[in-house]
C-alpha cells in the first residue's frame, strides 16, 4: 500500500497535536497508524486538510478499520466519509464497545 509521496516532515502547525512526543522524531509514512490516529481524532480543519493530502485514501481507511484509539464520534464521521460498512471499523464493533465500557466502568 501506497501511504505518502511527500517528505518526511510533520507540518509545525500540526505540532500541538503531538503534545506528548517530539515532533521531530515522527516519521509520517513509518508512523503513519500513529500520525492518523492522532489528527483524525484531534485535528483541526487545517491538519485534516494536510491529512487528506498528504496521506492515501487507502492508508486512512485502513486507520480508520483498525484503530482502537478512536472514539466512536469520530470513527463513525470517517466511516461516513469513506462509505464503510459499520462492522468494518473495528471501534465500532459491539465487542469492543463492550470491552471499552467494561473497562472505563469497572
Amino acid at each position: 500500500m501506497e501511504i505518502s509521496k511527500h517528505s518526511k516532515i510533520i507540518p509545525s502547525f500540526c505540532k500541538s497535536f503531538f503534545w506528548d512526543t517530539e515532533i521531530n522524531n515522527i516519521d509520517p509514512q513509518r508512523d503513519f497508524i500513529f500520525v492518523l490516529e492522532r489528527l483524525l481524532e484531534f485535528g483541526d480543519d487545517r491538519a485534516i486538510r494536510w491529512v487528506l493530502s498528504w496521506y492515501s485514501d487507502d492508508a486512512i481507511i485502513e486507520t480508520v478499520k483498525k484503530s482502537r484509539k478512536l472514539s466512536p464520534k469520530t470513527a463513525n464521521f470517517w466511516k461516513n466519509y469513506y462509505g464503510l460498512k459499520e462492522e468494518e471499523v473495528q471501534c465500532l464493533s459491539k465487542s469492543f464497545r463492550k470491552i471499552t465500557e467494561s473497562f472505563w466502568n469497572s
